[in-house]
Protein backbone atom coordinates (compact mmCIF):
# COMPACT_ATOMS: atom_id res chain seq x y z
CA UNK A 1 0.00 0.00 0.00
CA UNK A 2 1.19 3.88 0.03
CA UNK A 3 0.65 4.38 -3.51
CA UNK A 4 0.91 7.78 -2.89
CA UNK A 5 4.35 7.63 -1.45
CA UNK A 6 3.54 9.62 1.39
CA UNK A 7 4.41 6.44 3.42
CA UNK A 8 8.03 6.38 2.07
CA UNK A 9 7.71 10.26 2.07
CA UNK A 10 8.06 9.59 6.38
CA UNK A 11 9.89 6.60 6.49
CA UNK A 12 12.84 8.56 4.73
CA UNK A 13 13.21 11.32 6.79
CA UNK A 14 14.63 9.13 9.17
CA UNK A 15 18.40 8.92 8.76
CA UNK A 16 19.48 5.35 9.32
CA UNK A 17 16.85 4.08 6.69
CA UNK A 18 19.03 2.25 3.93
CA UNK A 19 16.63 1.19 1.66
CA UNK A 20 12.66 1.45 1.21
CA UNK A 21 11.03 -1.23 -0.81
CA UNK A 22 7.26 -0.97 -1.77
CA UNK A 23 4.62 -2.55 -3.26
CA UNK A 24 1.04 -1.55 -4.07
CA UNK A 25 -1.22 -3.66 -5.85
CA UNK A 26 -2.29 -1.02 -8.38
CA UNK A 27 -0.01 0.62 -11.00
CA UNK A 28 -1.94 3.16 -12.60
CA UNK A 29 -3.72 4.78 -9.52
CA UNK A 30 0.66 5.43 -8.42
CA UNK A 31 1.06 6.89 -11.36
CA UNK A 32 -1.74 9.24 -11.20
CA UNK A 33 -0.57 10.31 -7.59
CA UNK A 34 2.85 10.67 -9.02
CA UNK A 35 1.93 13.03 -10.93
CA UNK A 36 -0.69 14.80 -9.79
CA UNK A 37 0.13 14.70 -5.98
CA UNK A 38 3.71 15.41 -5.95
CA UNK A 39 3.55 17.47 -2.53
CA UNK A 40 2.18 13.72 -1.38
CA UNK A 41 5.43 11.94 -2.38
CA UNK A 42 8.06 15.01 -2.18
CA UNK A 43 10.43 13.43 -4.70
CA UNK A 44 10.70 9.85 -2.81
CA UNK A 45 10.51 8.52 -6.71
CA UNK A 46 13.84 10.08 -7.19
CA UNK A 47 15.57 8.90 -3.99
CA UNK A 48 17.87 6.01 -4.72
CA UNK A 49 17.07 4.46 -1.33
CA UNK A 50 13.09 3.87 -2.72
CA UNK A 51 12.23 0.90 -4.89
CA UNK A 52 8.82 0.09 -5.79
CA UNK A 53 7.07 -2.93 -7.17
CA UNK A 54 3.39 -3.56 -8.52
CA UNK A 55 2.21 -6.14 -7.65
CA UNK A 56 -0.08 -8.62 -5.09
CA UNK A 57 1.55 -7.54 -1.48
CA UNK A 58 0.68 -11.01 -0.75
CA UNK A 59 2.49 -13.04 -3.61
CA UNK A 60 5.32 -10.30 -3.17
CA UNK A 61 5.93 -11.25 0.13
CA UNK A 62 6.06 -14.76 -0.42
CA UNK A 63 8.33 -14.75 -3.33
CA UNK A 64 10.63 -11.87 -1.78
CA UNK A 65 14.18 -13.45 -1.99
CA UNK A 66 16.02 -10.17 -1.14
CA UNK A 67 17.72 -9.33 2.66
CA UNK A 68 15.04 -9.26 5.05
CA UNK A 69 13.00 -6.22 6.69
CA UNK A 70 13.79 -4.36 9.49
CA UNK A 71 10.45 -2.54 9.55
CA UNK A 72 7.38 -4.02 7.26
CA UNK A 73 4.73 -1.48 7.52
CA UNK A 74 1.40 -2.96 6.16
CA UNK A 75 -0.76 -0.18 4.99
CA UNK A 76 -3.61 -2.18 3.53
CA UNK A 77 -6.77 -2.39 2.29
CA UNK A 78 -9.26 -3.32 4.68
CA UNK A 79 -10.31 -6.61 5.69
CA UNK A 80 -13.44 -6.61 3.40
CA UNK A 81 -15.09 -9.90 1.82
CA UNK A 82 -14.41 -8.99 -1.73
CA UNK A 83 -11.45 -7.04 -0.78
CA UNK A 84 -8.01 -7.64 -2.06
CA UNK A 85 -6.24 -8.09 0.97
CA UNK A 86 -7.91 -9.98 3.20
CA UNK A 87 -5.34 -12.58 3.23
CA UNK A 88 -2.72 -10.32 4.68
CA UNK A 89 -4.30 -10.52 8.27
CA UNK A 90 -4.67 -13.94 8.46
CA UNK A 91 -2.55 -16.16 11.41
CA UNK A 92 -1.22 -17.52 8.63
CA UNK A 93 0.42 -14.96 6.50
CA UNK A 94 2.07 -13.64 10.13
CA UNK A 95 3.62 -16.42 11.12
CA UNK A 96 4.69 -18.42 7.75
CA UNK A 97 5.28 -15.19 5.82
CA UNK A 98 5.55 -11.78 7.68
CA UNK A 99 7.92 -13.37 10.15
CA UNK A 100 10.12 -15.33 7.34
CA UNK A 101 10.93 -12.44 5.75
CA UNK A 102 11.80 -10.07 8.79
CA UNK A 103 15.28 -9.72 10.71
CA UNK A 104 15.86 -11.24 14.04
CA UNK A 105 14.90 -7.55 15.66
CA UNK A 106 12.79 -6.76 12.70
CA UNK A 107 9.27 -4.85 13.61
CA UNK A 108 6.02 -5.21 11.89
CA UNK A 109 3.45 -2.31 12.13
CA UNK A 110 -0.30 -3.16 10.45
CA UNK A 111 -3.18 -1.21 10.02
CA UNK A 112 -6.22 -2.31 11.96
CA UNK A 113 -9.55 -0.87 11.60
CA UNK A 114 -11.86 1.55 12.75
CA UNK A 115 -11.15 1.95 16.57
CA UNK A 116 -14.11 4.03 17.90
CA UNK A 117 -16.56 3.51 20.68
CA UNK A 118 -19.14 2.46 18.25
CA UNK A 119 -17.14 0.42 15.20
CA UNK A 120 -13.83 -1.40 17.79
CA UNK A 121 -15.53 -4.22 17.93
CA UNK A 122 -15.92 -5.11 13.79
CA UNK A 123 -12.25 -6.27 13.40
CA UNK A 124 -9.91 -4.07 15.06
CA UNK A 125 -10.09 -6.53 18.67
CA UNK A 126 -9.78 -9.71 16.17
CA UNK A 127 -7.09 -8.33 14.42
CA UNK A 128 -5.10 -7.41 17.65
CA UNK A 129 -5.86 -10.62 19.41
CA UNK A 130 -4.53 -12.33 15.87
CA UNK A 131 -1.17 -10.62 16.15
CA UNK A 132 -0.60 -10.94 19.87
CA UNK A 133 -1.29 -15.49 18.75
CA UNK A 134 1.56 -14.45 15.88
CA UNK A 135 4.42 -12.09 17.61
CA UNK A 136 5.62 -12.39 21.40
CA UNK A 137 4.55 -8.34 21.45
CA UNK A 138 2.06 -6.72 20.41
CA UNK A 139 1.50 -3.29 20.81
CA UNK A 140 -2.68 -1.84 19.93
CA UNK A 141 -2.57 1.86 19.11
CA UNK A 142 -5.27 5.03 17.52
CA UNK A 143 -4.80 7.33 15.41
CA UNK A 144 -7.23 10.36 14.99
CA UNK A 145 -7.85 10.32 10.76
CA UNK A 146 -9.89 13.47 9.74
CA UNK A 147 -10.90 11.85 6.20
CA UNK A 148 -11.99 8.33 7.92
CA UNK A 149 -14.61 10.59 10.48
CA UNK A 150 -13.35 7.90 13.57
CA UNK A 151 -10.20 6.74 15.15
CA UNK A 152 -8.23 4.07 12.90
CA UNK A 153 -6.20 1.19 14.86
CA UNK A 154 -2.97 0.19 13.91
CA UNK A 155 -0.68 -2.71 15.77
CA UNK A 156 2.70 -2.54 16.35
CA UNK A 157 4.44 -6.37 16.59
CA UNK A 158 7.79 -7.87 17.37
CA UNK A 159 9.65 -10.91 18.68
CA UNK A 160 12.95 -9.40 19.73
CA UNK A 161 13.40 -9.03 23.24
CA UNK A 162 15.84 -5.99 22.46
CA UNK A 163 13.18 -3.71 22.20
CA UNK A 164 12.02 -1.80 25.26
CA UNK A 165 8.44 -1.72 26.13
CA UNK A 166 7.42 0.46 23.37
CA UNK A 167 3.67 1.71 25.92
CA UNK A 168 6.47 2.74 28.78
CA UNK A 169 8.38 5.42 26.90
CA UNK A 170 8.49 8.57 28.58
CA UNK A 171 8.54 11.77 26.28
CA UNK A 172 11.43 12.88 26.95
CA UNK A 173 13.54 9.92 25.36
CA UNK A 174 10.64 10.09 22.71
CA UNK A 175 11.54 13.65 21.78
CA UNK A 176 15.83 12.44 22.25
CA UNK A 177 15.13 9.48 20.05
CA UNK A 178 13.33 11.67 17.50
CA UNK A 179 16.18 14.34 17.46
CA UNK A 180 18.65 12.22 17.02
CA UNK A 181 17.45 10.01 14.46
CA UNK A 182 15.20 12.65 12.05
CA UNK A 183 16.56 14.34 9.28
CA UNK A 184 17.29 18.01 10.87
CA UNK A 185 15.24 19.41 7.64
CA UNK A 186 12.65 17.39 8.41
CA UNK A 187 11.86 18.61 11.87
CA UNK A 188 9.48 19.42 13.49
CA UNK A 189 7.70 16.51 12.72
CA UNK A 190 3.54 17.97 12.38
CA UNK A 191 2.31 15.23 14.97
CA UNK A 192 4.38 13.08 16.38
CA UNK A 193 6.43 13.64 19.47
CA UNK A 194 6.81 12.84 22.97
CA UNK A 195 3.58 13.37 24.26
CA UNK A 196 1.93 12.34 20.95
CA UNK A 197 3.23 8.75 21.36
CA UNK A 198 2.39 8.36 25.07
CA UNK A 199 -1.31 9.48 23.57
CA UNK A 200 -1.22 7.27 21.17
CA UNK A 201 -1.07 3.98 22.79
CA UNK A 202 -3.54 5.52 25.68
CA UNK A 203 -7.35 3.55 24.37
CA UNK A 204 -10.64 4.25 25.95
CA UNK A 205 -10.98 1.94 28.93
CA UNK A 206 -13.87 -0.17 27.20
CA UNK A 207 -11.60 -0.90 24.29
CA UNK A 208 -8.51 -2.15 26.46
CA UNK A 209 -11.18 -4.28 28.11
CA UNK A 210 -12.48 -5.40 24.91
CA UNK A 211 -8.95 -6.00 23.34
CA UNK A 212 -8.26 -8.38 26.49
CA UNK A 213 -11.34 -10.55 26.59
CA UNK A 214 -10.68 -10.78 22.36
CA UNK A 215 -10.62 -14.76 21.58
CA UNK A 216 -11.16 -14.59 17.64
CA UNK A 217 -8.27 -15.20 15.83
CA UNK A 218 -8.49 -14.38 11.97
CA UNK A 219 -7.60 -17.28 9.82
CA UNK A 220 -7.86 -18.44 6.14
CA UNK A 221 -10.90 -20.81 8.02
CA UNK A 222 -12.26 -18.22 10.28
CA UNK A 223 -12.08 -14.76 9.11
CA UNK A 224 -13.88 -11.68 9.94
CA UNK A 225 -14.87 -8.89 7.94
CA UNK A 226 -14.97 -4.96 8.21
CA UNK A 227 -18.11 -4.08 7.34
Amino acid sequence: GGGEGATAREVLKWKGVEKVVMCDIDEIACKICREQLPEWNAGVYEDPRFQIHYKDALNFMAEWSGAKFDVVIMDICDPIEAGPGVALYFKEFYESTARDKMSEGGVLVTQSGCCGLLNYHECFTTIHNTLRNSFEHAYPYAVDIPAFGCPWGYNLCYNSCAHPDVFNWDPKSVDDRIAAAIKPECLPLHDYDGHRHRGLFSLPKVIRKALAEETKVMTKDTPVFLT
